[in-house]
């Protein structure tokens, strides 16, 4: 695992340079579901499916946060949730270094109904860095997913090639 130990190290590293430093490993873009798209991009946008607490062998975590699954695995949760976001953006731009900024991040929560999100659960712990402009509880959520989470993105163009 790299090891960024200073700011202008982590600001100067790349942003998969980043995620290794957090010992992050990208599984591959989740697959959609049934007639569902990942991703969408328009213009210089990119606009990404709620993606859920599905890991990389196909497993959903499900359950209801505050009855079956507690809040320490709920931000585990959160933060699988923020990876697969992080791989659907880098299989829809082919390079993490083209997301300009996160613009939109919806988090969602099958939660019982005095649970709150805080900002360290909406912004799926340390993979994504961006202040959210939405937090809210929902319930159900699809799939009795314990979290999901749609986010739009401004991309910037592709580099050319020397």
């Amino acid at each position: 695992m790299t090891q960024l130990s200073t700011s202008a190290e982590l600001t100067a590293a790349s942003p998969e340079e980043r995620l290794a430093a957090l010992g992050i490993t990208l599984p591959p873009a989740p697959q959609p579901i049934a007639n569902f798209v990942t991703h969408v991009v328009e213009g210089n946008m990119l606009y990404l499916s709620g993606q859920g607490t599905r890991e990389a062998d196909g497993h959903m975590r499900t359950g209801k946060v505050g009855a079956e699954i507690s809040t320490e695995q709920a931000y585990d949760d959160a933060r699988l949730v923020g990876i697969n976001l992080i791989a659907v953006m880098r299989e829809a731009l082919g390079d993490l270094s083209r997301v300009k900024r996160v613009v939109k991040l919806l988090g969602m929560v099958n939660a019982v109904p005095d649970f709150a999100i805080t900002r360290r659960s909406s912004t799926a712990a340390p993979t994504c860095s961006t202040r959210c402009s939405e937090r809210q509880g929902v319930t159900p959520v699809p799939l009795s997913a314990s979290a999901r989470c749609p986010a739009i993105s401004p991309s910037r163009s592709k580099r050319s090639s020397p």
